[in-house]
């Protein structure tokens, strides 16, 4: 049987054009806040089989006219199988809880800090052209005002196509879905993500994300939407592979 050489890029077309119209359809139908998210990643490779990364993330909310978050983490990755990673990390976080005046009528922004240590599994599987994720992350926030919360579980699935697959110059298509909530049967805290993506190669030792995104959270019982643009850049010591970490 001949094969199509136009088929598969014509799939990975289909993914993504698919995969915007879950959060585009979201938007004409929810509307909390449009969001920008920039993060750049660091990601060294230690020895065959040990990584080291870090990693810094800015986001803008209010229609991108303020910050609204800001994290920085840092984490040691093991190979355990070839297609097993295993890791540890810590991250801290701030979040913009509110504006306030203060006694001269100045206004300020309030903001709560996290402090998350946790580790994390990622199984990796590239038969093909076709690449696909799952990463399982368990995190323990702690916060500075010493409200604490239950364990939290991060599961994140992500399927790509890489067009054309041997070139250095191959682009991935991408679709993602992130969910996080407590491990609690009465959790008060939830969120699902929705992306649909492209990552790209700027050169050797660099790699592009672009993305459009969905997320609806809970908090306290309410339910919140962001509509997020993401750019994101990793630079690559020692390494050349694409994919989650």
């Amino acid at each position: 049987m001949e094969k199509n050489p136009r088929f598969l890029p014509r799939l990975a077309a289909l993914v993504f054009l698919v995969g915007a119209a879950v959060p585009a359809a979201a938007h004409g139908a929810f509307d909390f806040d449009n969001q920008l998210w920039m993060t750049m990643l660091l990601d060294a490779k230690l020895a065959p089989r040990l990584s080291l990364y870090f990693k810094n993330e800015l986001r803008l909310g209010n229609d991108c006219s303020e910050a609204a978050h800001f994290h920085a983490e840092a984490g040691l990755k093991i190979k355990a199988h070839d297609l097993l990673w295993a890791g540890l990390y810590y991250r801290q976080a701030f979040d913009h809880e509110r504006n306030y005046y203060d006694g001269q009528g100045d206004l300020k922004k309030a903001w709560d800090a996290e402090f998350q240590p946790g580790w994390f599994f990622s199984l990796n599987l590239r038969p093909g052209r076709v690449v696909f994720s799952e990463v399982l992350r368990f995190e323990v926030p702690v916060h500075e005002n010493g409200r604490g919360e239950k364990f939290r579980l991060k599961h994140i699935t992500m399927l790509g196509v890489r067009v054309p697959k041997d070139s250095a110059k191959a682009v991935l298509p991408y679709i993602k879905n992130t969910q996080v909530f407590t491990l609690h049967p009465d959790t008060e805290y939830y969120y699902n993500r929705t992306a649909v993506g492209l990552m790209f190669p700027a050169g050797k030792f660099v790699d592009l994300d672009l993305y459009y995104m969905w997320e609806r959270r809970m908090w306290q019982g309410s339910f919140y939407d962001f509509f997020v643009l993401g750019l994101g850049a990793t630079f690559k010591i020692g390494r050349e592979e694409k994919g989650l970490h």
